[in-house]
């Protein structure tokens, strides 16, 4: 899967907050360096997400949207497949989609909206 840049293996750690830190992300995460982004989960990406319908997420001033996705993969592995997967999960970002391949940095207070396929009839 090409994401336009370079393969990369995430290896987040947890602190005692659940707050992530990203190696490839900055790793100190004092106030300066860190900032918070809030998260929607919608329809199969609720219910892989442990029925979240919304999180607060604590990540380096140098994630963007793709890293964002690495993390979420990470922290909820039954979401993994279909987060990686640019065709299968729309982001919007403040309400703004995302598209496929793009990547853009997130800034504090952004809210950031994981939205799968919508089927019906």
């Amino acid at each position: 899967i090409k994401y336009g840049r370079e393969k990369r293996t995430p290896s987040p750690n947890f602190d005692t907050n659940h707050s992530i830190r990203n190696s490839w992300c900055k790793k100190a995460m004092s106030s300066n360096d860190s900032i918070l982004v809030k998260v929607l989960f919608f329809a199969s990406a609720r219910e892989a997400a442990d029925n979240l319908s919304s999180l607060d997420l604590q990540v380096s001033t140098s994630c963007d949207t793709t890293q964002l996705r690495m993390i979420l993969a990470k922290k909820y592995p039954r979401l993994a497949a279909t987060v990686m997967d640019e065709e299968s999960l729309t982001l919007a970002l403040n309400e703004e989609y995302v598209l496929s391949g793009q990547i853009l940095p997130l800034k504090a207070g952004d809210t950031v909206a994981l939205i799968p396929p919508i089927s019906g009839g």
